[in-house]
């Protein structure tokens, strides 16, 4: 008798192989076959279905999920292998999926086996996303297109060429200091965005690993996107694709970026998990904070341009000035909404990039590259970030403590709800390690 889920999987048009962060190989132990279950969903449900319906060329459903199996390590902390060794390791691993009839995976899921005749959709987070990169590199230069495997990538928390920490820190100094790790520790190459392989890139606002902001000398800036690794890097499957105020940043070359709004800074989460008042106060302060982060950040450049640090990016003095004046009765009417419901100063809640930041609109950047055009959602005054391999990452949505959902912030003048409040992620020193155990291909 075949059971339900061998039903589903066996008419299933397109097979997910869906990859974990760090420290979650996927494979039943140490993972645990809820652990899996959950995780591979989310990838599907949050990610997957709702990028193939919004145009982008990734391949649409039913979908096989199929959970491969990588190492995810990163020694000492995660196994015995290194970063790049669990990287290189996870490449073979997956490409003997996409391109053969061997596939190391959790058949404990009831998944159907991949065949290299399926259509497929790599799912890969932070390390694995790097892997899902290195993948798309490798068959983009073995086959011409329309030859090959019928492949298309979602990635979350991405190395992305502009915003990722490895692409902003290309002489590897801030990274030492931060991460203690040295340049030749870590994948170097910008996410590949010149090939035949369609590519949904998501990335949380703020995310060190995704969002890193372009002018290092802004330390708020800094500090915020290191509690970003804290606060949000290990949960991306509390967010949705689908969920409102999502930022399209446009297309460049193979790639569609999107950048999840953060609904309170990450410097500033901790506070807000302090009950209605630590929200409200939280919220109050968000606003002229974000303003001055936000002056590290240039979000109209393109996430698919490579961009390291630029010490000298500053916006116009004058208009940071207007917009940090205007931010304060604006973040003070935030708090009172929170707490009375009421804006007893008449202004509106400021969308994801702050006071002053405006709406997401389309800018077009030609490139010199491909003949594909680059458009990004961005504002007059602010900045992009680009985010490379993430070096360490504490697995997605593993272990997290119980806190509130998080709502975002919308796009135009709709103001968000006064009744959510922020998630509180799991620090990384609450995680397990990984088995040093090395898995077949």
């Amino acid at each position: 008798m075949v059971s339900p889920i061998s039903t589903f999987v066996a008419i299933a048009g397109t097979t997910v192989l869906v990859m974990g962060g760090t420290g979650s190989p996927l494979s039943t132990p140490p993972d645990t076959l809820q652990y899996v279950h959950d995780f591979t969903s989310a990838a599907v449900n949050n990610f997957v279905s709702p990028a193939s319906s919004a145009g982008s060329g990734i391949a649409g459903g039913p979908y096989n999920s199929v959970a491969v199996i990588t190492p995810e390590e990163n020694a000492p902390r995660y196994g015995s292998l290194t970063l790049l060794e669990s990287i290189a390791q996870g490449l073979d691993s997956l490409n003997s999926c996409v391109t053969s009839t061997t596939c190391d995976y959790n058949e404990d899921t009831g998944s159907a086996a991949p065949s290299p005749a399926d259509t497929f959709v790599v799912f890969g987070y932070s390390q694995s996303a790097t892997i899902a990169m290195l993948e798309k590199r490798q068959l983009a230069a073995e086959y011409a297109p329309g030859e090959g495997p019928n492949v298309t990538f979602v990635v979350v928390g991405n190395s992305r060429p502009n915003g990722g920490l490895v692409a902003r820190d290309p002489q590897g100094v801030f990274t030492s200091l931060v991460l203690g790790l040295s340049r030749d520790d870590l994948a170097t190459d910008p996410a590949p965005t010149h090939t035949q392989y369609a590519t949904v890139d998501i990335a949380l606002q703020y995310d060190l690993f995704a969002d890193a902001p372009l002018n290092p000398l802004n330390l708020l800036a800094v500090v915020n996107a290191y509690m970003g690794v804290l606060e949000l890097h290990p949960n991306y499957t509390d967010y949705s694709l689908n969920q409102p105020g999502v930022v399209d940043q446009g297309q460049y070359g193979d790639t569609h970026y999107y950048l999840i709004p953060a609904r309170i800074l990450p410097i500033l989460m901790p506070l807000a998990n302090f009950g209605t008042l630590g929200h409200a106060l939280a919220d109050t302060l968000d606003a002229p904070l974000r303003v001055i982060i936000e002056s590290a950040y240039n979000r109209n450049i393109s996430p698919g341009v490579p961009t390291p640090w630029n010490v000298l990016y500053f916006p116009n003095p004058v208009k940071l000035l207007t917009d940090l004046a205007i931010s304060i009765p604006t973040g003070l009417d935030n708090g009172i909404q929170d707490l009375f419901g009421v804006r007893p100063f008449a202004t509106t809640r400021p969308e994801p990039f702050g006071v002053g930041g405006g709406s997401a609109v389309e800018t077009t950047t030609s490139e010199t590259a491909a003949s594909s055009t680059s458009t990004a959602s961005a504002l007059s005054s602010a900045g992009s970030g680009s985010s490379s391999a993430a070096a360490k990452d504490t697995g997605l949505g593993r272990n997290k403590r119980s806190a509130s959902s998080t709502s975002v912030t919308a796009r135009g003048n709709s103001e968000r709800s006064s009744g959510s409040s922020s998630r509180r992620p799991s620090s990384a020193s609450e995680r397990r390690g990984v088995a040093s155990s090395k898995r077949a291909s």
